[in-house]
């Protein structure tokens, strides 16, 4: 993360608390819509978390808003 980030000339942010570590390449706006870029670390293996039901509420809610 540290050699990407000096390469792009963007700052590293380590969340001591939690460990997590973070480059932004774009923060987000004030005002909606917004856009955010940013590079993070991450585990090689994440557990899935994902509920069984999500695929169909997630369905239903991009059908209320077309």
């Amino acid at each position: 993360m540290r050699s990407v980030s000096e390469r792009h000339g963007v700052p590293v942010e380590v969340d001591e608390r939690y460990g997590r570590v973070r480059a932004w390449v774009q923060r987000r706006g004030p005002e909606l819509p917004t856009v955010e870029e940013l590079m993070v670390t991450a585990p090689f293996h994440v557990r899935d978390k994902q509920v069984p039901q999500f695929e169909r509420e997630w369905a239903a809610h991009r059908h209320d808003r077309s």
